[in-house]
């Protein structure tokens, strides 16, 4: 009965169209066509009247869910079995009544109990005045972030934008209120929402970092979903908070909670339209590359494709985006004081690099009336001293970095001492710069998993750097010169290395061979309902799961441990075993605890063949597939039993520590 209750938002559709389509049809054919063209609308209206009882009592059952206002859901429910009736008597009177202009007032007539039925379930599920409402108005600009109010201008933003559509005086799922502060102190069916300073105990933050597969996650499948800096900063409020009247600067913030916070500062109030990807991808034919800072906010960041032949006419080009661009590096380029009359209508703009570029004072005025601007990089310009005056203006200027021009360094030390909030770089900043630290290379090749052999090749966009490679974890460190082949399984370790820099952090990518085939594997217990893949010999495919989870290719197991015992049909001799795995941090998903292989002639007496133990749990932003190859000295068996064990929990280090965890295993290969 619940299923059939659900299937009603589907269903309630069908008979609107219908018999939308059926009216504006006959009166196109009353009105164009002569009598003896007219068309038969018998099977439209039998199949509007008979959807139209189907939604009916789809939605009755649905009505009994509760969580709905009931004078509301007693005139949708009533209007709608009203609507049933109608159609039924609608097909009636188009096979009885002769009369077309009788029909026409019947029809007429359905149709506004029709809108008038449709009207009070728009009403239900997006509140009484959701025609009459006006656009959605953005949220009040923060002049001070530490002077907000966490709960009603931080928290409630977030939640009117996620939650409120279910959690309101209209429709309130779970007896939850979340519209107002009276409704969060009451909590709802299942108690208080939050529980202050104890994140792992409050039923919000627990559902909103649930998988969305979970049918607990909130908020639900098909509607718009936190972002994960949103479900950190509402842990992080719900962990540190006592009561719901703190200020943010009563509360202390880890960095990337405080990073969260100026972006919102710098961000609220600001209604801008995202850019198409159309436009951004039409800047790149005038060597313009202008990508989106993150996937879920409208600000573009601008560089240059070769900022030694760029031609500055193209920076017009930007004025369709002009209001979205937040940061814009034009370092050692041909750029000119004219052309900064461009950047001028950036209202929006925060940082600007124009290091390396024959700027003068003169031609930076451009720039003094951006109000936002909080990062400028004049480093080897030709401006001086004279520009003091505009730069104290601009209100949110932070800092300018001013190494290698003609300012003097003790007229710099002057200003900086005038003025606390402000300060003029005369050296590197690492903020700005970075560290002096190569970016690794990539591994590349067309597949993890092959049979014969595999091309493999090592990228950089650094070209005056170094790659330095070796072929497993003992073997010594070699120039890379081309790609080469692998025929066995294989640890590519890569690093960059260029004089001046810090060596790249280390890369590595296991490419797994598959040697033997295998006949048959058997599980000890079977994947979980949500995430069975095709069984067992979803491992043995040799079709790697991707690192979505919901592929279909993955094996998942919630909270338990699993052993495989593979059959290669015959004794043979191995020499590795490679077990795939996935890592999701946020949703649950960590690698194996450890992994033990056992060999076997006759698969009653197995010797010990290798292990891997006390394996980490990666905290990784984006998930990750990572190969364990567990090899050995050479031995002779036919049967292998491959025994993972599951981390069970969350570790301390996740947002919902404790929590039980999934074990997703693609590709079992026997080399």
């Amino acid at each position: 009965m619940e299923l059939i209750g659900k299937l009603h938002p589907l269903l309630l559709h069908l008979p609107i169209g219908v018999l939308i389509y059926t009216v504006l049809h006959w009166v196109y054919a009353r009105v164009a066509l002569p009598e003896d063209r007219q068309p038969d609308f018998t099977f439209s209206l039998g199949l509007g009247s008979l959807s139209a009882i189907l939604s009916a009592v789809s939605g009755w059952m649905l009505a009994n869910e509760g969580g709905y206002d009931e004078q509301l859901l007693d005139w949708h429910k009533y209007l709608g079995i009203a609507t049933a009736v109608g159609s039924v008597g609608l097909f009636w009177a188009y096979r009885r009544v002769e009369s077309t202009n009788t029909f026409g007032i019947i029809l007429f007539g359905f149709m506004g109990l029709l809108t008038v039925t449709g009207h009070y379930g728009g009403s239900l599920t997006h509140g009484v005045d959701f025609l009459s409402a006006s656009a959605k108005t953005p949220p009040a600009q923060i002049e001070d972030i530490n002077e907000a109010h966490v709960f009603n201008d931080l928290v409630m933003p977030i939640i009117e934008d996620k939650c409120v559509s279910c959690h309101n005086p209209q429709k309130s799922k779970g007896d939850l209120l979340l519209h107002q502060l009276d409704g969060w102190l009451e909590g709802g069916k299942h108690g208080a929402v939050v529980k202050a300073g104890l994140s792992i105990e409050s039923s919000l933050i627990n559902r909103i970092f649930l998988p969305k597969e979970d049918e607990e996650h909130m908020p639900p499948t098909g509607k718009l979903q936190l972002t994960n800096d949103e479900r950190l900063f509402l842990k992080w409020w719900v962990d540190s908070m006592a009561t719901y009247d703190h200020l943010v600067k009563d509360l202390t913030q880890p960095k990337e909670i405080e990073a969260y916070l100026k972006q919102v500062e710098s961000t609220r109030g600001i209604d801008v339209d995202r850019p198409s990807q159309a436009q951004l991808d039409k800047l790149l034919g005038y060597g313009i590359v202008a990508e989106l800072q993150a996937k879920d906010t409208p600000w573009v960041e601008v560089f240059l494709a070769n900022a030694a032949t760029f031609d500055p006419s193209g920076l017009r080009k930007l004025d369709d985006i002009a209001p979205m661009i937040r940061a814009i590096n034009l370092s050692n380029s041909r750029v000119r004081d004219n052309d900064l009359k461009t950047l001028s209508e950036c209202e929006n703009l925060e940082e600007v690099n124009l290091s390396n570029c024959k700027i003068s004072s003169q031609g930076l005025e451009a720039l003094f009336d951006l109000k936002r601007l909080k990062v400028l990089n004049l480093y080897g310009s030709d401006v001086d001293k004279s520009i003091f005056d505009g730069l104290q203006r601009m209100p949110s200027l932070e800092k300018v970095y001013a190494w290698n021009t003609k300012i003097a360094s003790e007229a710099i030390e002057a200003l900086n001492d005038s003025d606390p909030n402000f300060k003029i770089e005369v050296g590197a900043d690492v903020d700005l710069f970075g560290e002096s630290k190569l970016v690794a290379p990539f591994i590349v090749a067309d597949q993890d998993l092959f049979k014969d052999s595999l091309l493999v090749s090592i990228e950089t966009k650094a070209q005056r750097a170094s790659i330095l490679y070796s072929l497993n974890s003992l073997d010594a460190f070699t120039p890379y010169a081309s790609p080469f082949y692998i025929a066995t399984t294989t640890e590519v370790r890569a690093k960059l290395i260029m004089d001046g820099w810090q060596d790249s952090d280390l890369v590595s990518k296991t490419f797994a061979k598959s040697r033997h085939k295998i006949e048959s594997i058997q599980a000890s217990v079977e994947a979980n309902e949500k995430y069975p893949a095709d069984g067992p010999s979803t491992l043995i495919d040799l079709q790697k799961g991707s690192s979505s989870f919901g592929d279909g290719k993955w094996l998942g197991y919630f909270g338990d441990d699993v052993t495989f015992v593979v059959d290669l049909g015959k004794t043979q001799e191995i020499s590795g075993v490679t077990v795939g795995a996935l890592s999701d941090f946020r949703s649950y998903i960590h690698q194996p605890k450890s992994i033990t292989v056992q060999v076997s002639q006759d698969s009653k007496t197995y010797l010990d063949f290798a292990e891997l133990s006390a394996l980490p749990i990666p905290v990784l932003a984006e998930a990750n597939v990572q190969n364990h190859y567990l090899t050995a000295l050479s031995t002779r068996a036919r049967y292998v039993k491959i025994a993972l064990k599951n981390q069970q929990v969350n570790p301390e280090s996740h947002p919902a520590p404790g929590a039980t965890c999934w074990l997703f295993i693609d590709e079992i290969l026997i080399d």
